[in-house]
């Protein structure tokens, strides 16, 4: 399920990249799709680990991007990206 709504993503970053929103998905879906492999043990682990190093390097990038609105949800994607960056060192 996380690949399809991360393949959707994709296709929107094409038409709207770097949009802060689609970004903040991008890397918290990679993330989620990393953990779904590990814990079906479906997916080689080079996979998982490629994976978890592009949520990485989203997520990292986001939660560094105030992004062009200073409104409370630009911090709560700030601040979810940071923990979810976070999360992905720790997890993976």
């Amino acid at each position: 399920m996380q690949g399809e709504e991360l393949r959707l993503v994709g296709e929107d970053l094409k038409d709207y990249p770097g949009l802060p929103r689609l970004t903040y998905y991008d890397g918290v879906l990679r993330y989620e799709l990393a953990m779904e492999l590990r814990e079906s043990g479906k997916g080689s682990v080079k996979e998982q680990e490629k994976l978890a190093k592009e949520a990485i390097k989203i997520l990292k990038r986001r939660s560094r991007d105030p992004g062009q609105k200073k409104g409370q949800e630009e911090e709560q994607q700030r601040s979810a990206s940071a923990y979810f960056c976070a999360r992905a060192y720790l997890d993976l």
